[in-house]
């Protein structure tokens, strides 16, 4: 399974203007809402809540996760925050990536296997600073396919 295959252009937002963590993660699951991947958006909402203090920080992106019952099939949105947020109260580096992954409740090995592939993306700091500067949603997906390729 790839990166690619689960982000589609309705999951990506390169204008996100949260004020704070909370309204981020609010965008991030309307997000994941618009790509139909979501049965029911209050409890998706509520896990991914609870999930939030099991956040992945990694430079200047975060990657959040959602496995829940009510997600359909797996996805992934990314929000771009141009201004970036501080996550959390005790930080004062501003996050500017989001990522948010939305699994199945019973694919634990699903979970683990997409959090390593987008580990490796906000890890390499290049592929980071060329997501800040896309213009559009197709070139943040060719990037990340693109990384994916080189991966292979």
């Amino acid at each position: 399974m790839k990166i690619r295959e689960l982000l589609g252009v309705e999951s990506i937002r390169l204008d996100g203007n949260a004020m704070d963590k909370t309204d981020g993660i609010n965008q991030l699951v309307d997000l994941m809402v618009k790509s139909g991947k979501i049965m029911n958006v209050v409890e998706y909402h509520k896990d991914v809540f609870e999930s939030e203090k099991e956040c992945i920080i990694i430079g200047k992106a975060a990657i959040l996760h959602g496995r829940s019952k009510v997600v359909s099939r797996p996805g992934i949105a990314v929000m771009l925050v141009r201004e970036g947020i501080t996550f959390h109260a005790e930080e004062k580096d501003r996050i500017y990536i989001f990522f948010l992954l939305a699994v199945p409740d019973a694919k634990d090995q699903m979970e683990t296997e997409l959090l390593n592939m987008l580990k490796k993306v906000v890890m390499d700091q290049r592929m980071v600073d060329s997501i800040k500067r896309a213009r559009g949603k197709i070139e943040v997906l060719n990037l990340i396919e693109g990384e994916e390729q080189e991966d292979a």
